[in-house]
């Protein structure tokens, strides 16, 4: 029913706010309030939500009854065996509607997060589209992603209609995905556990948040996920040629970066020699500074830090002594930071910058009590293209015409 999937996703990801303190009156996101530790959130539902319901199913497949045969004897009653069917659902594809819908729901959990929870990263999967649907949302995803707006302008404090099926190229661009905040993986995994889930395919941010969680305890959430092998993952689909991983749509606005391929906007899942890995950690935003996912979990790193020292001086007499001392606190951090190499620099001079001072506070602020730190950090931006250019002579050499890095 449309009306209860609608109605799941307003509770889920919920557009009014409710006062802090209010426990029970939280809902859908509302509890990472509550969840101080927690540094990504994932809808895995979110597709079958905004998908409508397929009526058409595939028969229920009768599982075969083991041979008869003598066994030893039992003890107490034996339960008569119940008939086991398995019914083989599809994945839940999208239209364009149910673009909309999953669009608007992921402007919207972004933006919440951009305004109440800015050390969490959102998690999500790009739907997979109907076979008859849209032709380009299967052909070339980065364009279908252009021509409904998803990344004409950073994500804003605009309306975002849920019907989008006629919506203009403002509306469209009100409602766009591009945000520091959300991480779109692509494409759908077939895992050793997705056997019991519609199509046998489950949605790939499941297998992100697993290499992030591991990243960060192995290597550092400030370094880059895409190293890290993946375990259990089988096949995908789609699966995605190199055109489409790498190729330009150069009829994009300029806000959107025309110049980016598929695999600088998307955390694409691909195969390599050493099988299906993550091929980019990045997040879809459109300042090339921010689009690498690590960057953004540095500065998510930093925020909880301040957030940490804020909280244990938060009834200290503001003051140069409490100052320096939250200036202090920070630069161990940062210096800490520094060192395991999530700060560029190899001086700490040339990496972070702390100042807690008069300078950074005017006397409004001193005489209310309110302490403002600024800091200035170098992230580290690790290098995820490298290009090289040959040259192939009439002769039949080969000579290096070019060569260079890209950074997502």
């Amino acid at each position: 029913d449309r009306s209860r999937r609608d109605a799941a996703l307003r509770d889920l990801i919920p557009r009014a706010t409710v006062a802090r303190y209010r426990r029970a009156d939280w809902h859908g996101l509302h509890h990472l309030w509550g969840l101080a530790e927690v540094s990504f959130v994932a809808f895995p539902d979110l597709a079958e939500l905004a998908a409508d319901v397929v009526a058409e199913v595939a028969p229920a497949v009768v599982a075969e009854a083991p041979p008869v045969g003598f066994v030893e004897c039992s003890r107490g009653d034996v339960a008569e065996r119940r008939e086991k069917r398995v019914v083989q659902l599809p994945a839940p594809r999208c239209d364009v509607a149910a673009y909309g819908r999953w669009r608007t729901a992921v402007h919207r959990a972004t933006l919440w997060l951009s305004d109440h929870r800015r050390d969490v990263q959102l998690l999500s999967t790009l739907p997979l589209p109907l076979p008859d649907a849209h032709g380009e949302a299967a052909s070339d995803p980065l364009a279908f992603m252009h021509r409904q707006g998803w990344l004409s302008q950073a994500i804003g404090p605009h309306s975002c209609p849920a019907d989008s099926a006629a919506l203009s190229d403002l509306e469209k661009s009100a409602c766009s995905l591009a945000s520091a905040f959300l991480q779109l993986s692509f494409p759908w995994l077939r895992t050793q556990y997705s056997g019991d889930l519609p199509g046998d395919v489950e949605p790939a941010e499941g297998v992100l948040a697993g290499l992030l969680a591991r990243n960060a305890l192995m290597r550092g959430s400030f370094r880059n996920a895409s190293a890290l092998a993946t375990e259990g993952v089988i096949d995908q689909l789609p699966r995605l040629s190199r055109a489409q991983r790498f190729g330009l749509n150069t009829a994009a606005p300029q806000q959107a970066s025309p110049r980016s391929p598929l695999i600088d906007r998307l955390s694409l899942f691909g195969t390599t020699p050493e099988g299906i890995r993550l091929l980019s950690d990045v997040t879809t935003s459109n300042e090339a500074s921010y689009r690498q996912a690590a960057i953004n979990r540095t500065i998510a790193l930093v925020m909880r830090a301040a957030r940490g020292i804020g909280e244990e001086s938060v009834f200290e007499t503001s003051g140069e002594r409490l100052w320096t001392r939250v200036a202090t606190r920070l630069e161990d951090v940062l210096g800490t930071l520094q060192q395991a190499g999530a700060l560029a620099g190899k001086r700490p001079q040339n990496a972070y910058q702390v100042r807690c001072d008069r300078s950074t506070m005017s006397q409004q602020d001193i005489d209310a009590g309110r302490v403002i730190v600024h800091v200035l950090i170098r992230p580290a931006a690790s290098i995820e293209t490298l290009r090289i250019q040959l040259a192939l002579s009439d002769s039949g050499g080969v000579s290096l015409a070019a060569i260079g890095m890209e950074a997502a």
